[in-house]
Parts: C-alpha cells; sequence; structure tokens
C-alpha cells in the first residue's frame, strides 16, 4: 500500500505560489540551481491548480484522482491550454528537477530553464497565461481569418489585437499566433 498523503482541501493561494517563485529566485542567484528547480517546480504544481480553478477547466472535477503536474501539464497540452513550445521546455525542466530530487547526473538544472518556469507561473497566477492554440481560436471566433497575403500592415494590425486582448503574452508565442493564423488562412 502507498500512501500518497492527503489531498489538499484548495488550491494554494497566489502569495504562498509568489513567495516559492522568489525563493527560487533566491536559490537561482546564490548559485543552488538544484534546489532552484525543486521550489521551481513546486511553484509550478501550485499555479497549475490555479490555473485550473481559475479558468473553470472540468479537468481536476472529473479526474478520478488528484494529477500531478506533469500529468496535468501533459492534459493541458493535449487540449490546447498548454502551448506545444512551453509543453517542450518544461519537459526538460521536469527531467532537471527530477534529477535534483533523485541525484541524477545526466540533466542539471539550468538557470535559464528554471527562470523560464518562474515567468510562466507568474503569468498563470496573475491570469495572464494563454497558449498560441487560444490565442488563434479566440481571434478566428471573433474576426475570422486575417487576409492572404499578409501585408506588414495586416500582420501589425493582427498583433496589436492579440497584444491588447492578450496582455503579458511572450512575445514570440503572439508571433507564432499570428505566423499560424496567416498559414492556416491560406489552406
Amino acid at each position: 500500500m502507498y500512501w500518497l498523503g492527503d489531498e489538499p482541501g484548495s488550491e494554494p493561494s497566489r502569495e504562498v505560489i509568489r513567495d516559492y517563485v522568489e525563493e527560487a529566485r533566491v536559490l537561482l542567484r546564490t548559485g543552488h540551481f538544484a534546489a532552484a528547480a525543486v521550489i521551481a517546480w513546486a511553484a509550478l504544481e501550485g499555479a497549475l491548480e490555479r490555473f485550473v480553478s481559475d479558468t473553470q477547466l472540468p479537468i481536476a472535477a472529473n479526474s478520478e484522482h488528484v494529477l500531478t503536474a506533469w500529468p496535468l501539464v501533459s492534459r493541458l497540452y493535449s487540449l490546447g491550454y498548454v502551448s506545444e513550445g512551453d509543453f517542450r521546455r518544461l519537459a526538460v525542466v521536469r527531467k532537471q528537477r527530477n534529477a535534483a530530487v533523485h541525484f541524477g547526473r545526466d540533466d542539471p538544472p539550468n538557470a535559464g530553464d528554471i527562470e523560464f518556469t518562474l515567468r510562466l507561473v507568474e503569468r498563470m497566477v496573475a491570469g495572464r497565461y494563454v497558449s498560441v492554440d487560444r490565442m488563434v481560436e479566440w481571434y478566428i471566433d471573433r474576426y475570422d481569418y486575417p487576409d492572404v497575403p499578409a501585408r506588414d500592415s495586416d500582420r501589425l494590425r493582427v498583433q496589436a489585437v492579440l497584444e491588447e486582448h492578450f496582455p503579458g503574452t511572450a512575445e514570440s508565442e503572439v508571433e507564432e499566433a499570428i505566423t499560424r493564423l496567416y498559414h492556416e488562412a491560406a489552406l
């Protein structure tokens, strides 16, 4: 028999998650990358719970058991709520975290990957995280596909709309959404 602990009564508070983010950043600044990776992953776990709750996704409520962080990230990715680039980067961070926790030597924690995770956590906790799939879907629901071929002014207009509606989204993700919109419009 394995006891996995008591199921938490509710998702962690935003303040507690932000405290974990700050603790991980202190560990990063002092060169304690393994500890920072562990704390950053714990912050991600809390942020995922907040994200599911805040966006009112039926994932946790319909589960027969509580999903741990990686299965939850995988499920969110498969449903389009986590961008492909974020999913791939989190897979790397997961390996680094596991290496830190289980004394692995293959994938030592990387400061850039940990900082990426902390920024993603901050966006989720602040309600500013959105996947590329969701941006594209939102745009098409409201504006239909943009005209093809794209003129610079058209791309800038689409960019302005996405940035206005999804403030704080990474520039690379907005650009990926624009590229996908024009690619799919051409099909």
